[in-house]
């Protein structure tokens, strides 16, 4: 927690817009705040019978927000993906950020999967695909994006003026 609390103070002092970045990080919170209270105090042990024995229903209820906030965990790079569609260009993609987080899904969905704990499993699995997906976009552009590069390059050293007439 201590880390991440680190990580999210610099990424706002660094962060452009700081009042967007302040006000999303606002929502994130609240809703866990939310999802926390009503597994408190609103969810009962009646509604439905939980997938393992011994099991409550607030446990169950907490399972699924875990998996639901780590399926947007895992899938929050894909918002840069539409601008990388529409612009041709993956400057705008996190690449290490999709392979650590394939690399991080695939060993916890191999996890889950040595010991059948579904509720690890779930999200990871999706993870895992997710990130599959992140990395196809990033291939499928990274070489349009050099040869945008390329061109930009070559384009402004031919503007440049040349001294070989003095």
């Amino acid at each position: 927690a201590a880390l991440m609390l680190v990580w999210l103070v610099m990424f706002v002092k660094y962060s452009s817009n700081r009042g967007v970045v302040l006000a999303k990080i606002f929502l994130v919170f609240a809703a866990w705040a939310s999802m926390t209270i009503a597994a408190i105090f609103l969810v009962r042990d009646d509604w439905f019978t939980p997938l393992r024995e011994g099991e409550t229903c607030r446990t169950e209820f907490a399972g699924l927000c875990c998996i639901a906030f780590n399926i947007l965990m895992y899938g929050a790079p894909l918002g840069a993906a539409r601008r990388v569609i529409n612009t041709r260009s993956v400057e705008s993609m996190p690449i290490a950020l999709s392979v650590a987080g394939l690399a991080s899904s695939i060993l916890w969905a191999l996890y889950a999967t040595l010991l059948s704990d579904r509720w690890v499993g779930i999200p990871n699995y999706i993870g895992t695909v997710l990130g599959l997906i992140q990395i196809a976009i990033y291939l499928m552009y990274c070489r349009h994006s050099q040869s945008e590069e390329q061109r930009l390059v070559q384009n402004s050293t031919s503007l440049q003026p040349t001294h070989e007439a003095c």
